[in-house]
């Protein structure tokens, strides 16, 4: 059984051999990670606005037959509002699964091999390269929906799910190829009995969180690699749990070539 406190101890030590490393690829990461939304979302604004005033100097003309223009005129920018808007979440949407969670997973990847003082500005691109786009971010985005799914049913269901599927992205680390639904079933057999504990490791941040987001969430970016690494030592002891249990193999995690 694992304890807290030595996977922190365990993550500063690494931390201790390139904290601002950890520090640059996650700001890198989600500089690189949120510029796709931010363009789609600033384009919307942009078309937003000129739609509104196309509404609002619609109504210049006087008379009846004016009045029956603008209503029509206003029922039809309502219209198109709401379309774009529905766009708009679509293609943030497509924007945070193309980019955002491949980016993420190779974030994970970076911390991974950062336990074993292996790690590499690069490896936040690791899903790009060598074929593993498709595999990498379909998983990805299997973990969100399912995740997204059990939270419709209110949070807790939510909560556990998103534990239960936290390792994926760090299975993917180790075999990119491994498949979504055999990632996501690992990583629920990797969790099973330990959710309790892997949710109060994660209240025992918030206090650093809290006092992150009185900085204007500047401090985050301090904290991030301080929360990840502890992942990732998290991963490597549930990782060897399920190894000596049976439930997974050093050849599906690909460990022998390492």
């Amino acid at each position: 059984m694992w304890v807290r406190a030595e996977l922190k101890a365990r993550a500063r030590l690494v931390l201790g051999h390139n904290y601002w490393d950890g520090v640059g690829t996650s700001v890198v990461t989600g500089l690189i990670a949120g510029i796709p939304v931010m363009m789609v979302s600033y384009l919307f604004v942009i078309f937003d606005i000129i739609l509104l005033s196309a509404t609002y100097y619609g109504g210049a003309e006087v008379g009846d037959t004016a009045v029956l223009i603008t209503s029509h005129s206003e029922l039809l920018m309502t219209t198109l509002l709401i379309l774009v808007v529905i766009v708009e979440l679509g293609l943030i949407m497509a924007a945070i699964i193309l980019f955002t969670l491949p980016l993420t997973a190779g974030l994970m990847h970076y911390f991974n091999r950062a336990a074993g003082l292996r790690g590499s500005f690069g490896d936040i691109f690791y899903a790009f390269r060598e074929g593993r786009y498709v595999k990498v971010t379909g998983a990805m985005a299997w973990r969100l929906l399912f995740t997204w799914l059990w939270t419709l049913l209110f949070y807790v269901p939510g909560i556990v799910k998103g534990i239960a599927y936290s390792m994926v992205p760090f299975i993917l680390s180790d075999n990119p190829g491994i498949g979504a639904r055999r990632a996501l079933r690992l990583s629920v057999e990797m969790t099973q009995g330990h959710k309790w504990r892997i949710f109060v490791l994660m209240l025992s941040f918030l206090g650093w969180i809290l006092l992150s987001m009185c900085t204007f969430n500047i401090g985050l970016l301090f904290l991030y690699p301080y929360l990840y690494a502890t992942y990732a030592e998290l991963y490597a002891t549930l990782r060897a749990q399920a190894l000596q249990k049976g439930i997974t193999s050093v050849e599906e995690l690909c460990l022998l070539s390492r």
